[in-house]
């Protein structure tokens, strides 16, 4: 069900995202009855309802001698998953400040869809205001998925700009009447343009390169240091030299 799987991804094992069904449905349900509905064992079923109380998703009534369990209110998963997504955000400050300020030789693969935009929120995150990204043979996902493409550029360039990062595109000639037009009205952004036709794209930030495969499903090869940032920096500023504004 497709609730399972959103209750696992705040943090409920797949046997606890069931138990908690059951419960909804079931209502009020001691021990064995958990137990019964999921064929488990009896002391399996007495940990994941413990464990559920503790964290505040199962709470217990006693009628008589017996402990009659109830899943909580479906409005207290809202608010657990926003405080989850609040502590998140509050620590993403200390995670970075732990990194080490040395600059890293590193190579990291990012795959499909997710991946990209893991890769992305790593660059930008390690961008000051007023540093910049050159992009070289720049031609992006249009030709493989428009949709996808769109979506993802567009919500990145404008949290970009908001940052104050600068960019420099040098990008494929054939595309200046479609996205380079895009690119020409950005804040921040300064577009030149090539006879060449590069389906991947090269990324230099501060911190290193990314090489962008396109595809039906995307790829991303990043590799951080000093030495290959900047050959491919000085290598972009020749080509900048000769490219048509």
């Amino acid at each position: 069900m497709e609730i399972e799987k959103l209750l696992q991804q705040i943090g409920f094992t797949e046997l606890e995202s069931r138990v908690y069904l059951i419960l909804t449905a079931r209502g009020p349900s001691t021990t064995g009855d958990v137990a019964k509905e999921l064929n488990i064992q009896r002391s399996t079923a007495h940990y994941l309802l413990e464990n559920l109380n503790k964290r505040g998703f199962v709470v217990f009534s006693m009628k008589g001698k017996r402990k009659l369990f109830q899943s909580c209110n479906p409005n207290y998963l809202v608010e657990y998953a926003h405080q989850t997504y609040v502590g998140i955000k509050d620590a993403i400050h200390a995670l970075l400040v732990k990194e080490s300020i040395e600059e890293r030789d590193e190579a990291l693969m990012f795959q499909d869809y997710h991946g990209l935009i893991s890769a992305y929120e790593l660059m930008l995150a390690e961008t000051k205001p007023e540093e910049e990204f050159l992009i070289l043979g720049a031609r992006g996902g249009e030709d493989s998925s428009k949709e996808t493409y769109g979506a993802f550029y567009k919500n990145y360039n404008k949290r970009r700009i908001e940052k104050k990062v600068n960019q420099r595109v040098i990008m494929n000639f054939e595309l200046k009447k479609s996205i380079g037009k895009y690119y020409e009205k950005l804040p921040r952004t300064k577009v030149r343009y090539m006879n060449q036709y590069t389906l991947a794209a090269i990324v230099i930030y501060p911190k290193g390169i990314a090489i962008v495969q396109w595809k039906e499903k995307p790829s991303l090869f990043l590799l951080g240091g000093k030495i290959v940032r900047e050959s491919f920096r000085q290598y972009f500023e020749e080509l900048w030299k000769i490219a048509k504004s």
